[in-house]
């Protein structure tokens, strides 16, 4: 059986590790289903070069997938299922209203792709300023703590996880994420109005998200919808992954 391809873009200074936890969690739930495909936010100078980035590994994963089943049709206007956290949401919602034909699903987990709150600006701002001028000396726990439900705050695997990818990313990667992804539009209004289903995953503790305001829109939308996960903060794939696995399968497997 062909399995269901699934591309997962991730947040500002996370990578690969970030989903490590809900794809073991979807492996045990639902074995030999999914094949997972990890994107990278690449270090180009505007969102739509990074855009672009994102079309062209979509696409080379296509290329790379027809190679070995032959009933594939096409290399790279096949409609993929993309699921984006945090920033990659942003992103991914982006990609999906500029290339529609080339999303099936989408889900945004610990997202609202909207614009940034003016508080967030500013401390965007003096971050880049300190960083240009001190450096960068990796995450501070109080921030780690802020983006977890107090539930998560002990687990010192997850905190190390977290750690790891922010100093394997560095200094330069976080700069670069700051600047070019801080101007953001919102898009909230249209991709709750776009025809591609939207799935929308934010925990119950999430300080950076409105799931009041994300509900609205939901239930205002036929195409979109929203599940909240209790005890769960903004790292939800590293908080709650069973939880997050069991999402996914229950959206992803259902035309």
């Amino acid at each position: 059986m062909k399995k269901q391809a699934l591309y997962l873009l991730p947040g500002t200074m996370c990578d690969q590790r970030l989903w490590q936890p809900m794809a073991k969690a979807l492996e045990k739930l639902a074995p030999n289903v999914y094949q997972l495909h990890y994107l990278t936010i690449a270090r180009l100078d505007t969102i739509d070069g990074i855009m672009q980035d994102i079309k062209r590994k979509i696409g080379h994963s296509h290329h790379n997938m027809r190679a070995t089943n032959s009933s594939q049709s096409s290399t790279t206007n096949v409609p993929s299922a993309l699921i984006g956290f945090s920033l990659g949401g942003y992103l991914a919602t982006e990609f999906t209203l500029q290339y529609p034909q080339l999303v099936k699903k989408l889900m945004l987990v610990a997202n609202m792709s909207g614009t940034l709150p003016e508080k967030e600006l500013k401390e965007r701002k003096r971050t880049i300023d300190w960083l240009k001028h001190h450096g960068y000396n990796g995450i501070p726990l109080k921030r780690m703590h802020a983006l977890l439900d107090e539930s998560a705050r002990s687990k010192l695997k997850l905190i190390e996880t977290i750690k790891s990818m922010d100093a394997d990313l560095g200094q330069e990667t976080l700069i670069h994420q700051l600047e070019v992804t801080t101007k953001r539009h919102d898009l909230l209004p249209a991709i709750v109005a776009s025809p591609i289903p939207t799935h929308f995953c934010i925990g119950d503790s999430d300080c950076l998200v409105d799931r009041e305001k994300v509900s609205r829109y939901c239930e205002a939308s036929e195409y979109a919808e929203l599940s909240i996960l209790k005890n769960t903060g903004h790292m939800l794939p590293l908080e709650n992954p069973e939880n997050l696995a069991e999402v996914i399968h229950r959206y992803f497997s259902t035309s």
